[in-house]
């Protein structure tokens, strides 16, 4: 499980992916869906919770970003490979 401040700083670098310009656009929606649902799971890690709230999502794209979230709490994935999904 990663400590603390991994959490954070994934949290931190998802949050600055967010705010890049180009996410509102249409062909990055699923990018945006999954990395909102990462921000929630990171904050709030109840895995059976969060396993019901990914299926709502929309896009397979945001479920694939949202169970790298979960796999990162799990330490199956690394930092890089959640926060590093790029935006077009």
């Amino acid at each position: 499980m990663p400590t603390e401040n991994q959490i954070k700083d994934a949290v931190k670098a998802i949050k600055k992916q967010l705010q890049q310009p180009q996410i509102d656009s249409e062909k990055n929606a699923g990018i945006k869906e999954g990395y909102t649902k990462a921000l929630d799971i990171l904050s709030k890690p109840d895995i059976i919770w969060i396993y019901a709230q990914v299926e709502e999502l929309k896009t397979v794209q945001g479920r694939a970003i949202a169970i790298l979230a979960i796999d990162f709490l799990d330490a199956k994935c690394s930092h890089k490979h959640l926060c590093k999904i790029p935006i077009l």
